[in-house]
């Protein structure tokens, strides 16, 4: 068992023309792309492609990883928006990637990274009982149990 992250990254491009050559082009470079694409959602309304890795051993030295991180730097190269962010099971453990695409036709259609992802820190309790389980302090002390 390995240490657990939740990830996610949004690549954000100028309009539907720039996301679907760039999704075609690169989702057929290898074997290892093509899954890595096949994972990602498209949102075309928005001209985005979304990863969504909500508990994953996340490692760069993981092929599977690789080519996600490939996928980002191919973004960035190519002057897109990309916004990724991993949060790990450490309360710092916090890593964020940012780039504001600098692509000439976003001049039509302004981007902002930091629009993209929303970071939120989750407090749980370690263990889920069920609402039965659970009483109200007057039930607790009359005695009642669950």
């Amino acid at each position: 068992m390995g240490y657990y992250s939740s990830v996610k990254y949004v690549v954000e491009f100028p309009n539907v023309e720039h996301m679907k050559g760039f999704v075609a082009v690169n989702r057929l470079r290898n074997e290892r792309m093509m899954q890595a694409f096949d994972e990602l959602q498209m949102v075309p309304h928005l001209y985005q492609i979304r990863a969504d890795f909500p508990d994953t051993e996340w490692y760069d030295s993981d092929p599977e990883m690789r080519a996600h991180n490939e996928i980002l730097r191919l973004a960035e190269e190519a002057e897109y928006t990309v916004a990724f962010v991993k949060s790990g099971e450490e309360v710092g453990d916090v890593e964020t990637i940012r780039y504001d695409g600098e692509h000439e036709d976003y001049a039509k259609n302004p981007s902002n990274a930091y629009d993209l992802l929303n970071t939120y820190r989750v407090i749980e309790f370690p263990t889920t009982v069920g609402d039965s389980e659970i009483l109200e302090v007057k039930d607790f002390l009359k005695g009642e149990t669950a």
